[in-house]
């Protein structure tokens, strides 16, 4: 089971940690049309839900997050990031 999430969230939701921030570059499969994920990311919980064209990242504590090659910022409680990724992992070569 454990294999599958790690599938999930750092395949199609390209999930992973860089210099103390979340960065999230979704790559979903054309038949999909979201996928989201709850997790813990330094002890915070964290929501991700990827669509094609639109990601939206809810925190309970502050948490530094990125999407894509978009600047990282912060996710602060009780709020939802809602950004279109610039370039995802799927527009890239």
């Amino acid at each position: 089971m454990g294999g599958v999430w790690q599938a999930l969230a750092f395949g199609f939701i390209g999930l992973k940690a860089a210099q103390g921030r979340l960065v999230v570059n979704p790559c979903l499969p054309d038949s999909w049309s979201a996928l989201g994920l709850t997790f813990r990311f330094g002890g915070k919980h964290v929501g991700v839900r990827a669509e094609h064209h639109r990601v939206a990242i809810t925190c309970h504590e502050p948490v530094l997050v990125q999407v894509a090659a978009q600047p990282p910022t912060w996710c602060q409680p009780g709020t939802t990031i809602m950004t279109s990724p610039s370039t995802t992992a799927r527009d890239r070569p």
